[in-house]
């Protein structure tokens, strides 16, 4: 899955123990994971921030979010946004 695709995920995640458990705490959320036996290797609850906040950014950019799934339909996995380091670069940290 891209960083994109990724990060929509997540918020949508993050927003749904927010509904049904109060807390969109990361470190609960990878604790519930590694419970069901999730793989996330690697992830800490900083990295899954970082995506979450990216996907927030995103979420509220209609046309650009359109404009990178368009993107990443026509390319696939070559897009240069399929990592979250160009992905954070181009969201910005204030837009």
């Amino acid at each position: 899955m891209s960083a994109l695709g990724k990060c929509l995920l997540l918020v949508d995640l993050s927003d749904m123990f927010e509904r049904e458990l109060g807390s969109s705490d990361t470190a609960k959320i990878l604790e519930t994971f590694k419970a069901h036996r999730v793989k996330m290797e690697g992830w800490s609850p900083e990295t899954m921030a970082r995506y979450i906040a990216v996907g927030r950014r995103l979420k509220r950019q209609v046309c650009v979010l359109e404009l990178l799934h368009t993107w990443e339909f026509a390319h696939g996995r070559k897009t240069c946004f399929d990592g979250i380091t160009a992905l954070r670069a181009f969201t910005g940290p204030g837009v």
